[in-house]
């Protein structure tokens, strides 16, 4: 008799005695076999799970305590390195009672305590986990074990029954997968750190933390909230590869894919560039909401491929000089750190225009304006008219500002330049041998440096005239009619200008 042909009480007795490998084997095979296979092997895994939590449970004194996990900061913290760090939240329902309980704890022995209770009644699920796992944990062979039981618990149970929807670790990407149900996870937040960016400075190479994150990525395919942190401090963890360090194209080609397949992502949040400053991670077309930190490490490359990418359902743009709560150092509460920015990163380069069009809010820190595309708010201010006004006020206040202070770098250059000052100079002089002194002399040289000014921004000198003694200084330009003749007494009274027809006039030259 065929087992497909079999009644299932018959198959009950023939699977008992199997062990975890045989039952797993049945599964690949017919629907009538695999149901009672699949009954068999849930039983084995309560037992190993119930097994592992008391082995676990019993080793308690021996480890330390836990400590509560306020927020994520604590996760990329080097002083929690001898500490443990572990938080879960849960829902906890009654089926008898049909009520449902939120529950947060930092002790892992009281979460095990109802998963145990879950299982040996059945009447109690739990559900939507959200576990924050600090280093040290993460690394504890006893944790991983338990872990690993927790895995197969879910495996074995529907996702109304139990499920670990979120978890943030600085676990690797290949112990993710081997320790958790990725395909139940909705949100996801993983560390990286410079050792991850060039080859002989992790003993894992940079290709197979590429290829370990790129099957993570396409095993969390019911993803909706994506953190990619960043494990070190401000200034001191961010450095970018050098020339020789730079992967292949063909590497991170796989990891595109990737990242463009996650169908159900709504949030993306970027600590830090991955890799390299020139990777521009592709966001997934159903992203709405993107937050970028550390923005002066992204090079004019990543931003020519940002201004060419569509977004095509970015509702909000955050961008950020620091990660969340790590502008301050730890010993003075309120006091930034002085990061080691890049000397010149993105100064002075231009997009020309965005492809995004959608927006309906942009958040931007005023402090990293220097560090930005030049044009960007401009070119976004532009292409998104779905902009709220206050927004879009806030948006031209901070351009006005990045403004203002370009045209004092250049005035301070052009001020800086002796050719500058010795032609105003030299026509203030051949003015006064005509004319002698004038009422309007002051307001004609300020007319004068403007006019030199305009010139200055539109063709800037190579260098700065040094030589004291230059040849033959060519004549302002005034912004008056030319002289005629020897028989000209007085310049035209030229015409007066505004303070803010100056600023009108060098933004438009800018």
């Amino acid at each position: 008799m065929s087992l497909s042909t079999m009644p299932p009480e018959i198959l009950l007795s023939i699977f008992e005695p199997l062990d975890f490998e045989e039952l797993v084997c049945l599964l690949p095979t017919c629907k009538h076999v695999r149901k009672v296979a699949f009954y068999c092997l849930s039983k084995v895994i309560d037992e190993r799970t119930l097994k592992s939590i008391a082995e676990f449970q019993e080793a308690e004194f021996e480890r330390p305590s836990t400590v509560p996990i306020e927020d994520l900061q604590v996760l990329r913290n080097s002083e929690y390195d001898n500490s443990r760090g572990l938080h879960i939240a849960f829902t906890v329902v009654d089926k008898e009672n049909k009520k449902a309980t939120e529950t947060s704890l930092s002790d892992m022995g009281q979460f095990l305590d109802l998963v145990n209770i879950g299982i040996k009644s059945g009447k109690m699920d739990i559900l939507n986990a959200e576990l924050y796992i600090s280093e040290p944990v993460a690394t504890d062979r006893r944790f991983s074990k338990l872990f690993f039981a927790l895995k197969n618990h879910s495996l074995a149970r529907s996702p109304l029954e139990f499920s670990i929807t979120s978890l943030s670790s600085r676990m690797s990407p290949a112990n993710m997968i081997r320790l958790f149900d990725t395909d139940r996870l909705t949100k996801l937040a993983i560390f990286f750190g410079k050792n991850y960016w060039r080859d002989g400075a992790f003993p894992i190479p940079v290709s197979k933390e590429i290829k370990d994150f790129q099957e993570l990525l396409e095993r969390v395919r019911n993803l909706e909230h994506l953190e990619i942190l960043s494990s070190a401090p401000v200034g001191l963890g961010f450095q970018a590869a050098p020339p020789e360090c730079i992967l292949e194209d063909s590497e991170l080609n796989g990891l595109r894919e990737a990242f463009s397949n996650l169908k159900k992502l709504r949030t993306m949040k970027l600590d830090t560039f991955l890799f390299y400053s020139s990777f521009f991670v592709p966001v997934p077309e159903n992203v709405k909401t993107l937050s970028l930190a550390h923005v002066p490490y992204y090079s004019r490359q990543w931003w020519d491929e940002f201004a060419k990418y569509p977004f095509k359902n970015l509702e909000r743009l955050e961008l950020r000089l620091c990660g969340d709560k790590e502008c301050f150092e730890q010993g003075g509460a309120g006091t930034h750190l002085t990061p080691s920015w890049p000397s010149e990163g993105t100064q002075g380069h231009t997009l020309g225009d965005v492809e995004v069009q959608g927006l309906k809010n942009f958040d931007c820190e005023e402090i990293q304006l220097p560090y930005l595309p030049s044009d960007l708010i401009p070119c976004l201010v532009k292409r998104n008219p779905g902009l709220q006004r206050y927004l879009r006020s806030r948006a031209a206040k901070q351009y006005s500002v990045i403004l203002v202070q370009r045209c004092k770098e250049e005035l301070m250059q052009a001020m800086a330049c002796r050719m500058f000052e010795l032609e105003v100079g030299d026509e203030m002089e051949r003015r006064f041998m005509e004319n002698g002194a004038q009422e309007d002399d002051l307001k004609t040289c300020a007319l004068g440096y403007l006019s030199r000014f305009s010139n200055f921004l539109t063709n800037p000198p190579v260098a700065p005239f040094l030589d004291p003694t230059p040849a033959k200084p060519k004549p302002v330009e005034l912004e008056t009619k030319p002289l005629r003749g020897p028989e000209t007494k007085r310049l035209k009274e030229p015409k007066s200008y505004s303070y803010e027809d100056y600023v009108a006039a060098l933004a438009f030259k800018i």
